[in-house]
C-alpha cells in the first residue's frame, strides 16, 4: 500500500508557538479503532493504546533528538535529519484488515 501527502505542512504556520516550525513527517498505524474514540487515559482498564509510529522524516537542518515538552512531562522527538519524503510504501499490510 503506499501513502502519500502533499507539502502543504511544510510551508504553515504554528498558531501556538507563532512560528513557521515545520520539522518532520511521522507516519502512525493501528489496527483497531479504538484510539480513534477516546484518547488513552479513558481506554479500558487504563492502560493506554497509541498508534505505532513506522516511519518519521524531517528536514535535514541541525535540528534534531527529543526536547522535553508539556513542562518536562512528555517527549517530542524532533528526528535525526533524515530528509523529507513525501510517500510511503506499507508492505507491512494483510489483506481484509482494516489499518487506522
Amino acid at each position: 500500500m503506499v501513502l502519500s501527502w502533499d507539502t502543504t505542512a511544510v510551508a504553515s504556520f504554528d498558531r501556538f508557538t507563532q512560528e513557521f516550525d515545520f520539522e518532520g513527517v511521522q507516519a502512525l498505524q493501528r489496527h483497531r479503532p479504538a484510539a480513534l474514540r477516546r484518547p488513552p487515559h479513558h481506554q479500558r482498564r487504563r492502560h493506554p493504546t497509541f498508534f505505532k509510529a513506522i516511519a518519521r522524516w524531517d528536514l535535514d537542518n541541525g535540528i534534531r533528538s527529543a526536547i522535553p515538552v508539556f513542562g518536562g512531562e512528555a517527549v517530542y522527538n524532533l528526528g535525526d535529519d533524515t530528509g523529507l519524503q513525501f510517500f510511503y510504501v506499507d508492505e507491512d499490510v494483510t489483506n481484509g484488515i482494516t489499518h487506522y
